[in-house]
């Protein structure tokens, strides 16, 4: 029932988006704009968005800091894999990656699955700072996309979470919560301080880039430029669509509109953030650019489509190339549980 659930519920919410979108747009003049779209033109910036994902698997390496790091291409297979299960199960992919890549590597899920916790508070820092950024360069930007934001709702929204998950992170990493927190539980509930110091430790290994001051710039930079090859396409896409009235777009109109849909993405309940996605770039493009709602929706379904699409075809790939190499599928779908090895540091 829970699995009905899980999947269920996200494909209701996600039908009835649908049908909303598609109730606000003239479906003849929006397959007319899908028909007149560049599609040779989308097209170039597919190799941006495999690069995109190959600077994530560099900066995950980065990351790891281990020398068990597996090689540059099991995280790259693990990334698209990840990527291709959360466009079918929303979030599914956060799991999938870490498992995928521990199967076929020594090291462990558990020190992999904290780096990848430590990557989603780099992801959401970074969105929070470009938000920043349009508070202060565009302050009405978002409040125009998203009827009764405020700059307090938009920082209790992200700022928060991110800065709670920080202070523990940095916090496991610095004050050797091992040691303090869990002396205290085992005198309260032994079994309980024995999973929270392998909890710990596992974060601790998954997050030991944080002590090496070093590698900071290369994180940073590595996550600038992220984000850089994902705006890039976004205004490849407001390039190749045939506009009703001549507009000029230059690339901070693709971070602008990155921003956005990646605000949809943070809190979207659906696969792939189907529906969702669409709707606030729907909104985005009517309210900043004075595009009509079928417009607005053509770009969205188009920039959906080229991101998550990639995503979907090499994921699958990736999942092909991993079982012809040994990854058991029956493992794989059984879930973490019964493929987390020892958290004992591993050399």
């Amino acid at each position: 029932m829970r699995h009905l659930t899980r999947v269920g519920v996200p494909l209701i919410v996600m039908a009835a988006v649908g049908w909303y979108l598609l109730s606000t747009v003239n479906v003849g003049q929006l397959w007319s704009i899908l028909d007149r779209t560049s599609w040779w033109l989308l097209a170039t910036s597919i190799p941006i968005i495999l690069l995109s994902h190959v600077l994530r698997a560099e900066r995950w390496i980065t990351l790891l800091h281990s020398d068990a790091t597996p090689r540059f291409f099991k995280l790259f297979n693990g990334i698209m894999i990840g990527y291709a299960a959360s466009t079918i199960i929303p979030r599914s992919g956060e799991v999938i990656r870490p498992l995928v890549v521990s199967l076929q590597s020594r090291m462990g899920f558990s020190v992999l699955m904290a780096s990848v916790m430590v990557e989603r508070v780099l992801d959401v820092l970074t969105l929070l700072f470009a938000v920043g950024l349009i508070l202060v360069v565009y302050p009405e930007a978002l409040q125009m996309v998203i009827p009764g934001a405020t700059t307090t709702t938009i920082i209790l929204t992200f700022a928060v979470p991110a800065l709670v998950l920080t202070v523990l992170l940095l916090a496991t990493v610095f004050i050797d919560l091992e040691r303090h927190l869990g002396g205290v539980l085992q005198r309260i509930h032994p079994t309980l301080a024995r999973f929270a110091i392998k909890v710990f430790h596992s974060i601790r290994e998954g997050a030991k880039v944080l002590t090496s001051p070093r590698e900071w710039i290369h994180v940073g930079i590595s996550s600038i430029l992220m984000w850089t090859l994902y705006a890039l396409p976004l205004y490849l896409v407001l390039e190749a669509m045939p506009w009703t009235h001549e507009m000029h777009f230059t690339l901070l109109d693709g971070f602008l509109l990155l921003v956005i849909t990646a605000t949809g993405v943070t809190v979207a309940p659906t696969p792939g953030a189907v529906g969702v996605y669409q709707g606030f770039a729907q909104v985005a493009m009517v309210s900043l650019y004075g595009t009509t709602p079928t417009e607005g929706l053509a770009f969205g379904m188009v920039a959906w489509l080229l991101n998550y699409g990639v995503a979907l075809v090499v994921g699958g790939v990736c999942l092909a190339v991993e079982l012809n190499g040994g990854l058991s599928w029956k493992q794989l779908t059984r879930g973490s549980s019964e493929s987390q090895p020892s958290p004992e540091p591993e050399a």
